[in-house]
């Protein structure tokens, strides 16, 4: 219910904005000041603001695609819009208070200038979130390997096939992934976007998927937006039913060569255990997942423990309960900035390389995008991981 009361701010601040841009058009010329014109950019703001609402209320059609694109293109512009807007008027109060001067010509220029933030700022967004980064850590585990010298995990999250993310982006990340020659993938979750037929091209993204080249598998869990749900402004309407996912989501990771962890758990070389937990928020797995002290009751704890949890919760927990590595996404590093800021204050690990007691947390900003189609200061990235044992 979040997301509709959200609505009609979005609304009119975005009403607010046209107002600001037809007095700063008018400074220039007298074309808005026909009614025809004033009404007619009126109306497409209006209904710039309600293409969520409207994608939400149409079936899974090629104009519910169309209507989400163009919402998420305009979100980006909208959240800029704001921030520049109240940057605009903080430094007009300023510029009046210490040089009692602020007049037309002034008017106009500031004017330019904002418009052309926006669309600066929008367009590296969009450039940059096509760009997938390489982040690499190295952990040295205070235990014994066993059967393995060593283990190189590339970790990805966030991928949100759908309205975003297509083809193209996933053939650049299968190709990143197999230049760093994993000996294991983890895929921690939110693989879709609520919505199956959001994906175009289906079986094209299941042939790239399956190219992954691995030496123990790849492995993944879902996240909280691997359930089928109406979403609007990223919050879940029917609550209640978002435990359910569209079985096809599970036929898709089955013919990508994807094992999906269900709160359970896979041996690699009879030396390290790999679980994947289920989300925190929303599943369609289990009535309650296990509480971090269940995951490592029955084992072995001289072996290395890697949890995957789609969200960075409960660390301490895990921490005390003996995992040595978990693995998360969801945060996407805030996306754009300044969420990017506000995310790292209310995650324990918002973003990177955090130590718990003896445990390594580790969140990757996400491979793909939600909402906005844009990153502003983050970075789309996979996370190589050398994992070294003390042997």
């Amino acid at each position: 219910m979040i997301g509709l009361v959200i609505l009609p701010f979005y609304v009119l601040l975005n009403c607010y904005l046209y107002s600001l841009f037809v007095k700063w058009i008018n400074l220039l010329t007298n074309l808005l000041s026909n009614e025809i014109f004033y009404l007619l950019f009126l109306i497409i703001t209006i209904m710039l603001s309600l293409l969520y609402l409207f994608a939400l209320m149409i079936p899974n059609t090629l104009l519910k695609k169309i209507f989400t694109k163009i919402g998420n293109y305009y979100l980006g512009i909208s959240i800029y819009s704001y921030i520049v807007v109240i940057v605009y008027f903080v430094l007009k109060i300023l510029i009046i208070c210490f040089f009692s001067n602020y007049n037309i010509e002034m008017a106009i220029i500031s004017g330019f200038i904002c418009i052309m933030l926006v669309i600066m700022i929008n367009i590296y967004g969009i450039i940059n979130a096509k760009i997938i980064h390489v982040k690499r850590y190295s952990l040295m585990i205070n235990k014994q390997g066993n059967n393995l010298k060593q283990l190189k995990i590339v970790m990805l999250a966030d991928i949100h096939l759908g309205y975003n993310i297509g083809a193209n982006h996933v053939k650049k990340m299968v190709e990143t992934i197999n230049k760093e020659i994993p000996d294991i993938v983890i895929i921690a979750g939110d693989i879709f976007d609520n919505n199956y037929y959001a994906m175009d091209n289906h079986k094209k993204i299941i042939d790239l998927l399956k190219k992954i080249k691995t030496k123990y598998g790849t492995y993944a869990v879902y996240g909280n937006h691997d359930v089928k749900a109406k979403t609007l402004f990223g919050f879940t309407l029917n609550n209640k039913k978002c435990k359910f996912r569209d079985t096809k989501m599970d036929q898709f990771m089955k013919k990508s060569n994807i094992k999906v962890l269900k709160d359970d758990c896979v041996m690699i070389k009879d030396s390290i255990y790999i679980y994947g937990r289920v989300d925190y928020t929303n599943n369609a797995d289990v009535i309650k997942r296990k509480k971090a002290c269940d995951i490592t009751k029955k084992m072995d704890k001289n072996k290395t423990i890697i949890v995957i949890d789609h969200q960075p919760k409960e660390l301490n927990q895990l921490s005390d309960s003996g995992v040595d590595i978990d693995l998360s996404g969801h945060t996407h590093d805030g996306q754009i900035f300044p969420f990017n800021i506000i995310c790292r204050v209310f995650y324990k690990n918002g973003y990177g390389l955090k130590k718990f007691g003896n445990m390594y947390s580790i969140v990757t900003s996400g491979i793909g995008l939600y909402g906005p189609n844009i990153r502003v200061l983050t970075k789309a990235e996979i996370t190589s991981i050398d994992v070294m044992f003390n042997n």
